[in-house]
């Protein structure tokens, strides 16, 4: 994958992904600013680390061989995270979903998100998705190491 940086920011950082992707969708885009407006200092302390691109892209895209689509579609969907647009225990699916890969591997991918990706921030995340999703709370996101992530601890 060979690409200038302003190119790769578009793909891989999570922030730049989600506005080119719905850059010709305005009520999307505002309701997104606003919800990122929002966002805990921490979390936007998380989106700036330059980390969080190069783990897209080297943990990531490379090893499962993601085209450049479905890379700056991942981005999208960890921003969609971030800012608790979509539910973190659904990862996995939309990932097969929105990517057309298969469960395995959206599994894995989406573990690797939360587990490693997110670990910094999983606390965090859990109460942000905790108070958007009270009724899903419920659901564990489950790690295929036998670790799960109970949203109401």
């Amino acid at each position: 994958m060979s690409i200038n940086s302003k190119n790769k920011l578009l793909i891989f950082d999570p922030y730049f992904a989600y506005s080119d992707v719905y850059s010709n969708d305005n009520h999307k885009l505002k309701a997104f600013e606003s919800r990122y407006d929002e966002l805990d200092q921490e979390l936007k302390d998380f989106l700036i680390n330059v980390e969080v691109v190069s783990f897209l892209e080297e943990k990531i895209s490379i090893p499962f061989e993601l085209s450049l689509e479905q890379s700056q579609q991942l981005a999208t969907i960890v921003m969609e995270n971030l800012v608790a647009e979509i539910y973190i225990a659904d990862i996995a699916r939309i990932i097969e979903e929105r990517l057309k890969l298969d469960s395995e591997k959206s599994k894995q991918i989406g573990q690797l998100i939360v587990f490693d990706l997110f670990k910094p921030i999983l606390e965090k995340l859990k109460i942000v998705h905790g108070q958007k999703f009270v009724r899903r709370q419920e659901e564990p996101i489950k790690n295929e190491n036998a670790n799960i992530v109970n949203l109401k601890q």
